[in-house]
C-alpha cells in the first residue's frame, strides 16, 4: 500500500515543524534569560548594604558614557547660570531605561533644587539621544544617575 501526499500537505507539515522549533527555541531561551536574571538579582542582593556595587556595566560602562557627555550637561548648566543665578550647591537625580540595544528611554527626574524648565529640559534631551552599550544580560537595565554643580563664580567672590 502505497501513501502519497500532496505538495500542500508536505508543505504544511514543514511549516508546523518549523513554527514548533521556532517556538520551543525562543522559550528555552527566554527562559534561561529570566534564570539569569534571577541569579543576578540573588547575586546583587548578597551585595546589598556592604558598599559599593559590583555591577560592572553601570560602574563602568554606563559612568563613562556619562563622562564622556560631561561637557553638553556643563552647558546646560553654564546656559542656566547666564540666565539667573543659581545656589552654589545644587543636584539633579534622574533615573531612566537602558534598552537592549543601547538606546535610552523614560528619563526622569527624580528630584533636584534647580527648578528652571530649560535647564531640566535640555539635560533630559542630551540624556535621551545618548546611546550606550547594550547591557550584557541582554534586558533593558535601570539606572539612576545623580549630577552635582558647582556655581564656581560663587567660590571666588
Amino acid at each position: 500500500m502505497k501513501i502519497e501526499f500532496s505538495r500542500k500537505a508536505i508543505l504544511l507539515f514543514a511549516t508546523l515543524i518549523i513554527v514548533v522549533l521556532a517556538s520551543s527555541f525562543f522559550f528555552y531561551e527566554r527562559e534561561k534569560s529570566f534564570q539569569n536574571q534571577i541569579l543576578y538579582q540573588i547575586e546583587e542582593n548578597k551585595n546589598f548594604g556592604k558598599g559599593k556595587s559590583k555591577d560592572y556595566y553601570k560602574d563602568v560602562a554606563i559612568k563613562n558614557t556619562l563622562k564622556k557627555r560631561e561637557t553638553e550637561i556643563q552647558k546646560c548648566y553654564k546656559d542656566l547660570l547666564l540666565r539667573k543665578p543659581t545656589p552654589t550647591d545644587s543636584f539633579l537625580e534622574l533615573d531612566w531605561t537602558v534598552q537592549e540595544n543601547g538606546t535610552t528611554s523614560g528619563v526622569e527626574i527624580i528630584q533636584t533644587n534647580m527648578n528652571d524648565e530649560f535647564f531640566l529640559d535640555c539635560v533630559v534631551n542630551i540624556l535621551n539621544k545618548i546611546k550606550f552599550p547594550p547591557p550584557p544580560r541582554g534586558m533593558p537595565e535601570y539606572v539612576y544617575h545623580k549630577y552635582l554643580f558647582k556655581n564656581l563664580d560663587d567660590k571666588k567672590k
